[in-house]
């Protein structure tokens, strides 16, 4: 594992402050880790300076209330987060402490807690223990660390699911999306590879994948595009009463209410995303593809709340959106700083200059729900190096552009980017049936090239529609035989 250099040598060095001033602190050798959230070759690219360090910083320096993981709004276990990524950066000894202590006293803060707090508050901590090294810190707390980990994951909770492996597997929600979160941050640093293949199984059917996982319990059906079938997330290209549903999260958008036109803003569903987006970066580090199950489902999630709901990421939801543009290469607005959420945070600082890649903590291929790493279980050390079959994704982006008029016009405009030099074959189908086809055409995109291509429908197909949803496919492919694809949805009007 790559060292900082001589910056992080035993001694002392001057860290500036919010206020301006400085104050000396007792530097070491950063210790490498797992890299669960992020690895210590990650982290040394960070920068030291501007508004989302600052909030990171502010954040790790602060005074921390004492650990309670049964409150569910307690936020301390995202400023340990923040703790630990800053002595990652700098190599703060004293810092390292603090978040020691403070993973710590979060033993047993659990008591009467519901399945909803310990998903919310558990992640955070579990990732703190990784960046500072715990194992390496102190063997004995580690091992004391890891026996509670262990058994919090089963450990009886109240006024809800049994669990937090319950809650997970039984709760398509803000709740079981929260409780996936740790359950596979925990995973991870136990090296409880076959939990971590059952909890990657669930989150596939979370997504919507029901042929991988449909063990949740729902509550109002109205959000649902296939009552009969019942998902988190709808699947693309749904609608109801003709209205683009592709992407709503049913079992939170009914805290609303049933279903209505225009759709309300409801923000259960950027909580749900909250524990989904974790789900899915902490996994996708491990070997899953989730970023493209369910065609893309966490894309077409938020870009719903964009596009159609027009309730874009506010609050402790401002860091999901980076996530989101470093997964999908999109752009969907940002702010900075960013708020940090109810379990993560911090990623206009992690993740602003950085694409989704080939990052892989255990070295195994790429894996698909119910699937074990093969690695064999080991505790905290450097990361393996991605596996030769490890294939880099396409970077791609899609985004629709004037589709309001289009069935009057005939005519959509599609905005689209590849990372690589690429050939993109553009369809569009009629509320995502795949005969029911509109429009076809290639594109021959050079490196890093953005363009807009018009795609001209079939009028006729559209003649005595007042509204359709219409769904917009690329498959692109590099001269080296890398490939992805993505798909987005819109509703049209005249």
């Amino acid at each position: 594992m790559r060292r900082f250099g001589a910056l992080l040598a035993v001694g002392w060095v001057l860290v500036l402050m919010a206020a301006g001033s400085a104050r000396a602190v007792a530097v070491a050798p950063v210790a490498p880790q797992l890299g669960i959230w992020l690895t210590q070759g990650e982290i040394a690219t960070l920068p030291t300076s501007g508004p989302a360090y600052d909030a990171v910083r502010n954040d790790a320096y602060a005074s921390w209330p004492a650990p309670n993981i049964a409150d569910q709004n307690d936020n301390t276990d995202v400023m340990a987060l923040a703790g630990g990524l800053i002595y990652q950066r700098t190599g703060d000894s004293a810092l390292r402490a603090k978040v020691a202590q403070t993973v710590m006293a979060a033993r047993g803060s659990e008591q009467g807690a519901r399945a909803l707090a310990l998903g919310r508050n558990l992640v955070g901590y579990v990732l703190a223990a990784d960046l500072i090294n715990l194992h390496d810190y102190s063997p004995t707390d580690d091992q004391a660390f890891r026996s509670w980990l262990t058994a919090v994951r089963t450990e009886p909770m109240t006024g809800g699911p049994a669990n937090l492996i319950d809650c997970h597997n039984s709760r398509p929600n803000n709740w079981g999306a929260h409780a996936g979160a740790s359950r596979i941050a925990a995973d991870l640093y136990l090296g409880d590879r076959a939990d971590l293949a059952k909890a990657a199984t669930v989150f596939a059917g979370w997504l919507g994948d029901r042929s991988a996982y449909a063990g949740f319990t729902f509550g109002d059906l109205s959000w649902q595009s296939d009552s009969a079938h019942p998902v988190a997330i709808n699947p693309a290209g749904a609608t109801i009463q003709g209205h683009n549903v592709d992407g709503v999260l049913p079992d939170d958008q009914r805290r609303a209410g049933p279903y209505s036109w225009p759709p309300p803003k409801e923000n259960y569903v950027w909580e749900a995303l909250q524990g989904a987006t974790v789900q899915a970066y902490l996994l996708n580090r491990a070997g899953y593809d989730t970023f493209n199950w369910s065609h893309q489902a966490l894309l077409r999630a938020t870009t719903w709340l964009y596009d159609v709901d027009q309730f874009p990421a506010t609050g402790d939801d401002t860091w999901q959106p980076w996530l989101i543009n470093y997964a999908y290469n999109t752009h969907l607005p940002t702010t900075t700083p960013t708020q940090p959420g109810k379990n993560a945070g911090y990623t206009d600082w992690t993740l602003a200059a950085r694409t989704l890649g080939t990052t892989n903590i255990l070295g195994s291929a790429p894996l698909t729900p119910g699937a074990a790493p093969t690695t064999a279980a080991r505790g905290p050390r450097a990361p393996s190096a991605p596996t030769a079959s490890a294939r880099v994704p396409l970077a791609v982006g899609l985004r629709l552009l004037a589709a309001r008029h289009a069935l009057r016009t005939g005519r959509l405009l599609v905005r689209v980017h590849c990372a690589a030099r690429c050939t993109m074959r553009l369809t569009a189908t009629l509320g995502g049936h795949r005969h029911a086809r509109l429009a076809t055409r290639r594109a021959h995109l050079r490196a890093d090239q953005r363009a807009t291509v018009a795609l001209r429908l079939r009028r006729h197909a559209l003649a005595r529609l007042r509204r359709a949803t219409v769904v917009v496919t690329i498959d692109a492919r590099s001269p080296s035989g890398a490939a992805r694809r993505m798909r987005r949805s819109a509703l049209l009007t005249r």
